[in-house]
Order: structure tokens, then sequence, then C-alpha cells
């Protein structure tokens, strides 16, 4: 009896426990037909990575609050991380049919993106090529002065007062992106075209110094051809400038996918009286409708503002078929240049095209998520197996606290209830979800 009131007396959804056993639900599905250990180590890895957010296998060892001395759990998930008879295919195809479902209406836009995990000081980590790493720019400063020109004279004769011979200094900070030692990351995420959910499908680690490697095309190629028959046919895919090369567009075609791919303008499109540059042609074009959309900004703020647009039919050299070519104003010198699978029908669907591309940032946000809240970059093993697992299973835990947020919401709400912030809430509950679960009350 005192048992049972005991269990009355504590039934919040949001209890450590609960979270265990909701956990292991979501790893039975997407560790079906794995060996058991793999299971073990699958489970382990997302508790490790959820309660702890690093990927170093010490800090997954003190997230499982085992009684084992710590350097023997650790020992146990190396060698599982690097060994070769993990089926990694079965693991990713059985999180993508978990996923991809959700595709076909709750988060109806897949956002695609690569990415970079720096590794500076890792120098003995197998296969290291170089990635410009945007997140950590060098200043380059220069600074300038001038004096200023002598006082006129008054009428008596006396020179007028100046305060400062001298100007102040001008500080001039210049930003580029360095080049270092990591990996590349393939990052794919289901999106809402309204709410801020983001899903992560899949972040792939590749590298440009692996014998099979070919070239970047071909990566993503591969990676889009395994992905694709997970995602339902009504999905839009959203690429940002660098996925318009022909291969690319190519390869969506191929696969028959609805998609939206912003276009740098220096392709030449066949248009009314013959080929014309593309920013040429975008720029000479009266943009009659207009909509209200939401855009994020660079304090990672959505704002809405007043966006004139117009949509074309255009054919590209290489590239079969009519394709519609959407041009919109935001306020900026360049005009944006959206390449669509096929002409919209009308303002109303360019108009819904354009708003799904500005959506596109949310793979944005899952790739901060996955670098702040699992801690992809502190991956330290050696081998390259060992890395591209422990970052597909950061991936994977991170999607796992998604779907908490999208089917779980009375535990979500608990969860959320005990979590403190400071400041401004952050637009993605991910943060406040993961600072409830690690600090409970």
């Amino acid at each position: 009896m005192r048992q049972d009131a005991g269990r009355r007396r504590n039934p919040k959804g949001g209890s450590p426990m609960r979270i265990v056993r909701r956990l292991g639900q979501f790893v039975q599905k997407i560790a079906s037909g794995l060996r058991a250990a793999d299971q073990r180590f699958v489970q382990e890895c997302l508790l490790g990575l959820t309660r702890r957010g690093s990927t170093m296998l010490t800090e997954i060892g003190r997230g499982l609050k085992e009684r084992c001395a710590l350097k023997h759990t650790e020992k146990r998930l190396s060698r599982m991380a690097g060994t070769e008879h993990f089926d990694d295919e079965r693991l990713r195809a059985n999180y993508l049919s978990e996923v991809g479902r959700l595709t076909e209406r709750q988060l109806p836009y897949v956002a695609v993106d690569l990415s970079d995990i720096a590794k500076p000081n890792g120098k003995t980590m197998e296969a290291l090529c170089r990635v410009r790493d945007g997140s950590s720019r060098r200043e380059r400063m220069t600074t300038g002065s001038r004096r200023r020109k002598p006082g006129r004279r008054t009428r008596s004769g006396s020179p007028q007062k100046v305060a400062s011979t001298r100007r102040e200094a001008k500080v001039r900070v210049e930003k580029a992106a360095e080049l270092v030692p990591g990996y590349l990351v393939f990052e794919a995420v289901a999106t809402h075209p309204e709410q801020h959910h983001v899903l992560p499908m899949m972040t792939e680690v590749f590298s440009t110094e692996t014998p099979e490697f070919k070239s970047q095309n071909d990566e993503i190629d591969s990676r889009l051809r395994v992905l694709a028959p997970h995602v339902s046919p009504k999905a839009v895919w959203l690429f940002d400038r660098g996925f318009d090369g022909g291969y690319i567009l190519k390869t969506l075609i191929d696969l028959k996918l609805q998609w939206v791919v912003r276009m740098l303008g220096t392709r030449n499109v066949e248009f009314a009286k013959g080929p014309k540059r593309m920013d040429v042609l975008a720029d000479g074009l009266v943009l009659p409708h207009s909509v209200r959309v939401r855009t994020r900004t660079k304090g990672s703020r959505d704002v809405e503002r007043l966006v004139h647009f117009t949509s074309i039919p255009v054919h590209l050299h290489g590239v079969e078929g009519q394709r519609g070519l959407i041009v919109a104003s935001l306020g900026r010198h360049k005009r944006m240049m959206l390449l669509c699978w096929r002409v919209p029908r009308s303002p109303e669907e360019a108009a819904q095209l354009l708003r799904a591309y500005l959506r596109r940032w949310s793979v944005e946000d899952s790739g901060r998520a996955c670098k702040q809240l699992v801690g992809i970059e502190d991956v330290r093993v050696q081998s390259l197996r060992a890395i591209s697992r422990l970052v597909r299973l950061a991936g994977m835990a991170l999607g796992w606290l998604c779907l908490l947020l999208l089917f779980a919401r009375k535990t979500v709400a608990e969860i959320l209830s005990r979590a403190k912030t400071v400041g401004r809430e952050p637009l993605l509950l991910l943060y406040r979800l993961l600072e409830g679960i690690r600090h409970p009350a």
C-alpha cells in the first residue's frame, strides 16, 4: 500500500525516470534489428548526450551515472564507437522511417545545407580536411588618423579655438573565415512554415581526404538519394546558394522532388528574346505583387516585412524542362532569385514558395543547436568511423527531443515549467527543454 501511495504522490510526467522510459521506447524503434550490444550502445549514447550535451566519451559516461569506474565505461563506449560490426545503415534507415513520415503533414519542408566541424588541434584524427570555419573569424584592425585643418582667423585676428588637432582614430574591423582542419557535415532538417519546429533528419560527416571521396557534389548526391525515399513526395526541399550547380539540379530532377534553390545570378537563362544573365534579368523586372513574410535577422529575431516579388518561366542551359524563377526584393541592394521545380501557377503559390524558402533558416538553427546542445564539435575519438557514428547519434538525440516537443506536450510542459531562463526566451524550445531535463527541480 505504501508503495502504491508513493507512486500516486509522484505522477510527474517530466520526472527523470519517465524521460528515460520514453527514450527507451524511441531506441526500440530506431535500433530494431541491431544486436543487443549495439542497442545498448545507442541508448547509452543518446542518454549521455541528452544529459551532458557533449560527444566526448567521458562526458557521455558521466551522464550514465554507472557504479563502475569511469575509465571502464569510457573504454566500452570507445570500443563500440569504432567497431566494424555496428550496422550504421540499418540504424539510419530506421531513424529516417520514424521521422520521415512527419513530412506528410506536420513538417512539410526539408531544408538542406552544409556545415563544418572545426578541429584545429586534432592532429591525430583520421582524414582531417580543410574547412572554412565560419564560427571563428579572425579580426584584422586598421587604425588611421588625420589632422584637422587649423582654425580660421576671426576679424580681430585671433584664431578660432579648436577642440582637438587630431581626429579620433577610426578602427576598421575586417572579418574573414579561417581555413582550419576539420570535417564537413551534411545537414537536412524538416521544418514548419509558421512554427519554430526543427527536426534533424540527417547529420552526416564526410571528408575530402578519404580514398573514396570523388567530389562534394557526389557526397551531396549520395545522401540525397538515401534521404529522398523516406520523405513525402509532397514535401518542398529548400536549398541555399551553392546548390545551384547543374549536377545537383539534375539529381533533384532525377529524384522527382519539389524544390526551391536560391541562385547566385551568374547563370545564363533563356527568356523571351534570347539568353540573358540571371541577375541582369532580375534587376530589369517589375515586381507587381507583394506579401508580408517573417524573416530572420542577424540577432536571431523574426521580423515581419513587406516583400515585393514576381515569377516568370525560364529555361536553363543543360537542365531539361521549363522552370520557374521567383524574383523578390527584401529591401536590399541585390534581389533574391529563387529557382523552382516548375513555374508557379499563381501569385499566391509564388508567395507560398517564397515563404517556404525563408524558413530555410531552420537548418542554421539546427546546426547551431547540434554544436551548442549536443556538442558535435567536442568529438575526440580518432577514427573517422567513430566520429561519423557519434555525430549521427548526436543528431538523433536532438531529433528525439524535437519529437517530444511535437507529441509529448504534457511531459514537455512539466519540463519547461522547471527551466529557468535569463533575458529573451529563445525561439527554439529545445534550449529550455534541455535546461529542464539537465537541471530537474
